[in-house]
């Protein structure tokens, strides 16, 4: 597997958090009037950052489902309902969608958005 899949969910999971970090702070500056250069208020960047993490949440829920089930299906052979090991991310990716359908992918998704949502905004109101 090495770091392949790791290296391709890391730059996802940045471009989406700041792309929607920057996208989320020019929608708070339009609805407060405020000029393109004007900074923003502590509150308004933990808002901001609280938000971008909610929306990174539905990349990283997949990929991080991915990696946890990788790691565990030796010590949980019940995570492969064929009983086979998967040697791959895209293996499982694909075992997933077939057998759970696109929801599948998603399991854990409350707690990711929780996480996301709280660090998002502690570390960019920060």
């Amino acid at each position: 597997m090495g770091v392949s899949a790791p290296m391709v969910g890391s730059m996802a999971e940045s471009a989406v958090l700041f792309l929607a970090y920057n996208q989320i702070q020019d929608i708070i500056k339009y609805a407060n009037n405020m000029k393109e250069d004007e900074e923003l208020a502590t509150r308004q960047l933990c808002l901001a950052g609280g938000l971008s993490g909610a929306v990174v949440s539905y990349v990283l829920t997949p990929v991080e489902l991915i990696k946890c089930r990788l790691q565990m299906q030796g010590y949980l052979p019940e995570l492969s309902r064929s009983g086979t090991k998967h040697r791959g991310p895209i293996s499982l990716f694909r075992h997933i969608l077939r057998h759970e359908g696109v929801f599948g992918l998603y399991k854990g998704h409350t707690g990711t958005v929780l996480r996301e949502v709280a660090g998002g905004a502690a570390w960019f109101g920060t």
